[in-house]
């Protein structure tokens, strides 16, 4: 769609829903560039700063649900060498 706003395209970001623990760098990037517009006046990309935002929260919680998983698989091991 021409003339259409896009800042998966315009900052370099993957497709949304298939964004990787790699691309949460590049997704705060480029949220915080559209903060820096949306306080130039630029109200019109709110909806674009929402959509990152909950993109931000969603690899937070699963780096952080991934990092809890790999937590409990080695305790798990470790009680299994024990036995």
């Amino acid at each position: 769609m021409a003339g259409v706003f896009r800042p998966d395209k315009q900052f370099g970001l993957p497709d949304a829903g298939h964004l990787t623990l790699v691309d949460l760098e590049r997704v705060r990037q480029a949220r915080e560039k559209i903060a820096l517009l949306i306080y130039q006046g630029e109200d019109w990309l709110l909806p674009h700063f929402a959509r990152l935002n909950q993109e931000v929260e969603a690899l937070e919680m699963r780096q952080t649900q991934k990092i809890l998983a790999m937590a409990i698989a080695e305790d798990a091991m470790a009680k299994k060498s024990r036995s």
